[in-house]
């Protein structure tokens, strides 16, 4: 009987990739007047979105340290869209979630996603060019809002809390944290949790799959 492959959801590779990649971000501001999630706007011109920027991180499952450490390249900046590629060995328990084209038969994933990453927050670009909002920096607790992807599978996104004092230990200290959390209707997933601090950006995620594994990373 031929195994089962779920396709992998593009987003979250897309989501791993930029927790590589925006370690430091700087935003230029904490709040709007107006605040849409549709898309986002704000500067472009960030060192980190220059072509041939690169990072990687430390990935746990269920809070085991696993050798396939994952890397991150801006290949392209096309006025502000960059184009970043992913390269990564799937860990073996998570082989069934990834095929074609994200993946060979082995779990070797080389892929390129597309994104618009701002002084405002992250955008992931899809086939059609349409904004996939995953963060504004300017949110507030109670914020929500959805995006329909072109298979039609709607991803929800709520900000659960935002630190009002340094609560977060990062490296050698605390920081203030917004915590996002993203459904994944996909099959072999439940959803993520990330973590972003207006200056160093996306700094932390988790996800969970539907048999309870949790797949982790700080990014520092």
């Amino acid at each position: 009987m031929k195994k089962r492959n779920f396709p992998v959801p593009m987003l979250l590779l897309s989501i791993l990739t930029l927790f590589m990649l925006m370690g430091s971000i700087s935003c230029k501001k904490w709040f709007t007047k107006n605040t849409s999630y549709t898309e986002i706007s704000g500067d472009t011109n960030l060192d980190m979105n220059k072509v041939g920027s690169s990072g990687g991180m430390t990935l746990k499952l269920n809070g085991s340290d696993i050798s396939n450490k994952p890397t991150a390249t801006i290949v392209k900046n096309e006025g502000g869209i960059i184009n970043i590629k992913l390269t990564m060995k799937v860990p073996d328990k998570l082989k069934s979630l990834v095929s074609v084209p994200y993946a060979d038969a082995s779990g070797n994933v080389n892929y390129t996603f597309k994104f618009k990453n701002t002084s405002e927050g992250i955008a992931g670009i899809d086939s059609r060019g349409k904004q996939c909002v995953f963060v504004r920096y300017d949110g507030k607790v109670g914020d929500s809002w959805s995006f329909t992807t072109k298979s039609g599978k709607t991803l929800q996104y709520k900000i659960l809390t935002k630190s009002t004092t340094d609560d977060f230990p990062y490296a050698f200290f605390n920081i203030k944290v917004m915590t996002v959390e993203q459904s994944l209707p996909y099959a072999g997933f439940r959803k993520v949790i990330y973590k972003t601090n207006h200056k160093f950006g996306l700094v932390f995620f988790e996800v969970t799959m539907e048999d309870g594994t949790v797949l982790s990373s700080y990014v520092i």
